[in-house]
């Protein structure tokens, strides 16, 4: 029974497109075939005091990552803090005011996705692609043509209330309208 065992890979960067250069390795290359799968890039590159990379930080976002400029205890020359930012988009708009549609999967019609996709000459459409990443796409953008003809649109009513308040909550709005 073999096991592999994790060491800091100092040689893996964000520059990591093409896998055959960690051939050699079975750990390089399983790192970087799943950070490829999963859309992440390594965004650290402070080195520590042996010149290597220890921490990844690893984001499908653009992260920006500096050495800490105000660390919380003493600092390891071999393991330097590092901060990173990043931006997230808050949305606070909390309310139900706009009609949500979504596709009715029970009320599909299946025989006709399964003749659609039948009818796809599969070979022709993704044989001419260059790369997995191509095919995948196209995979995909067919197969939701066949979602929007072949399965109906359900829309739910718009709500003027959040969509937290309780029907308790919203009877004692109206009174208080009701008697101002």
């Amino acid at each position: 029974m073999s096991s592999i065992t994790w060491a800091p890979q100092p040689d893996i960067n964000g520059q990591y497109a093409s896998p055959s250069n960690y051939s050699n390795c079975l750990l390089k290359s399983s790192l970087i075939d799943f950070l490829t799968l999963q859309d992440l890039n390594q965004y650290n590159t402070i080195r520590n005091a042996s010149g290597k990379i220890l921490d990844l930080v690893l984001s499908n976002a653009n992260i920006n990552v500096v050495e800490s400029q105000f660390p919380i205890r003493n600092v390891d020359i071999l393991h330097p803090p590092l901060e990173f930012f990043f931006t997230i988009n808050v949305s606070t708009n909390f309310s139900a005011t706009k009609n949500k549609c979504s596709h009715n999967f029970e009320r599909a019609d299946f025989d006709s996705i399964i003749a659609f996709l039948n009818g796809v000459d599969w070979l022709q459409t993704l044989g001419v692609l260059n790369n997995v990443n191509e095919m995948i796409s196209k995979f995909y953008e067919i197969l939701q043509v066949a979602i929007d003809r072949f399965v109906p649109r359900s829309c739910k009513s718009s709500k003027s209330y959040p969509i937290w308040f309780t029907p308790a909550l919203i009877r004692l709005i109206k009174q208080k309208h009701k008697w101002q």
